[in-house]
């Protein structure tokens, strides 16, 4: 299990979160997208700001990694109809606000 940034559209609910320093990932509606990876968190948004979120994702840093350069896409994008699959399953999800609170 790896917990990697993410973000999830106002608009259509996809979770987002970037694999790898220069994997820029969007959601399926082109409202949001998310760059960096565990270097940096970039942020891109047309509307509302997204929440962001700590996500544990059922993969290695190494096997997320080798999805981006290997362009396979299993990870990035969870899908607001698919928000747990054999792929990710989310473990946590709290806002950033919702941790600092703690």
């Amino acid at each position: 299990m790896t917990t990697v940034h993410a973000i999830e559209c106002p608009t259509c609910g996809d979770l987002v979160f970037s694999r790898a320093r220069h994997d820029m990932r969007g959601c399926s509606c082109g409202e949001v997208a998310v760059d960096g990876g565990f270097d940096y968190q970039k942020v891109s948004f047309r509307g509302s700001c997204p929440k962001t979120f700590s996500l544990e994702v059922d993969a290695s840093k190494a096997e997320l990694l080798s999805d981006w350069n290997e362009y396979s896409s299993k990870f990035g994008l969870i899908p607001k109809n698919k928000r747990i699959s054999s792929c990710e399953r989310l473990v946590t999800l709290k806002t950033n606000s919702e941790k600092s609170a703690v």
